[in-house]
């Protein structure tokens, strides 16, 4: 039964699934307690050994028989386990190229930057089943990260959020390491805008980055701690590049902070 599950399963050509060790030293351990039943089935068994030797010889098969189904219960459990993974990956894909896909028809028509991302931010939240989020865009001339599209947020927040001064928070440091970063410290955002969603407990800062240009950063805002995580990052990975270059090729006049 084992070698058939082996021939079914393939286990030799799905190199990327991990238990197959365990699988196969479970069928090992399971050919020496049928090779030891084999041998008592043997007519001269009883005179073979000592009497005091049968007793063990009868454990020594429980051992190998047990530790051969638990090895092999693991390990397929291990290998389908990776088929679980790899249907969570196909979801994720379908939901990128779903998302992207609406993004990109929902942006065919020439609308302002400004109302653009307005969309765009609703539809990407809508599709991430998001309540909170916001898109800054970087003005180099002044240093400052200006909040073009939020939604979610409180007219005070928005306001707290409205000019972001570069430098010791978040989302310059994610820009400057060109990575995405999670934090479920709102003290990590610095200056104003640590009160502006001191409400929340996780916040997701992805920078919006073409070639070495800073475009500017999409921000996600959950109240519950463990909302993001990497697997989270990949599925938005192609969605973050589109925008980024989407941004860079479109017009757009950014406003000077108020004085």
């Amino acid at each position: 039964l084992g070698v058939f599950i082996i021939y079914r399963l393939r286990i030799n050509k799905t190199k990327e699934a991990g238990g197959r060790t365990m699988i196969y030293a479970g069928l090992i351990l399971f050919l020496l307690s049928a090779f030891i039943n084999l041998l008592q089935t043997h007519p001269g068994y009883p005179e073979w050994f000592l009497i005091s030797i049968y007793p063990y010889i009868a454990v020594v098969k429980f051992l190998f028989l047990t530790g051969g189904a638990l090895f092999f219960i693991a390990g397929l459990i291990i290998y389908f386990s990776y088929w679980g993974e790899r249907d969570r990956q196909v979801e994720n894909n379908l939901t990128k190229l779903k998302l992207l896909d609406n993004l990109q028809q929902e942006s065919k028509y020439p609308f302002p930057v400004t109302e653009l991302l307005d969309r765009i931010l609703k539809n990407l939240l809508a599709g991430l089943d998001e309540t909170s989020g916001a898109i800054f865009l970087y003005n180099r001339t002044q240093r400052q990260f200006l909040l073009t599209s939020s939604v979610g947020l409180a007219k005070e927040e928005v306001a707290l959020l409205e000019y972001y001064p570069y430098g010791r928070n978040i989302i310059s440091q994610s820009l400057e390491e060109e990575n995405p970063l999670i934090s479920s410290d709102f003290r990590s955002l610095g200056g104003k805008a640590q009160l502006a969603v001191s409400r929340f407990h996780s916040i997701l800062v992805i920078p919006l980055l073409s070639g070495k240009n800073k475009i500017g950063a999409l921000l996600f805002f959950s109240s519950d701690e463990k909302r993001y995580d990497r697997e989270y990052i990949a599925l938005l990975a192609p969605i973050t590049e589109w925008l980024s270059e989407k941004k860079r090729r479109a017009v757009f006049v950014a406003p000077h902070p108020r004085k």
